[in-house]
């Protein structure tokens, strides 16, 4: 039984450019090397094209990842032909600063600024604060 590569085209082996964002996370024991990773991975220039590049910056983490409570956030989106995506996430998987990644494959490019979403700490904080509110609202209606 063999695949069929047209099922799954983000392995294809054709020569078609297509449009990919990436999100990947650095160690927070890493963060002095934090330029140098990303010269890593925006240098690869000659299979690639980019077009986004966000540094989010050092955020908390939702949970402990290899013992990291912070990691460095960095979106990217680019274009490649896919048949140098499983390479790309090779390097990706070969460093040992990047905790975590997540590429998807977009359906054109995008090149407007996003800014870092809400630190979901954060976000709990201030549900939390409307709660309070609510609690201090009942106490003066007697």
């Amino acid at each position: 039984m063999s695949l069929d590569l047209q099922q799954f085209p983000e392995f294809a082996d054709d020569e078609e450019m297509r449009h990919y964002e990436l999100v990947y996370l650095i160690h927070e024991k890493h963060a002095d090397e934090v330029e140098n990773v990303n010269e890593k991975f925006q240098g690869d220039q000659k299979r690639r094209r980019g077009w986004r590049f966000s540094d989010w910056g050092m955020r908390r983490l939702a949970y402990k990842i290899q013992k990291a409570e912070s990691a460095h956030y960095i979106l990217m989106n680019f274009e490649m032909e896919a048949k140098h995506l499983h390479e790309f996430k090779g390097m990706l998987d070969g460093d040992e600063r990047v905790i975590r990644h997540l590429v998807m494959k977009r359906d054109e490019a995008i090149t407007e600024d996003c800014p870092p979403p809400l630190e979901f700490h954060s976000v709990r904080a201030s549900m939390n604060d409307d709660d309070e509110e609510e609690e201090d609202e009942e106490e003066f209606d007697d």
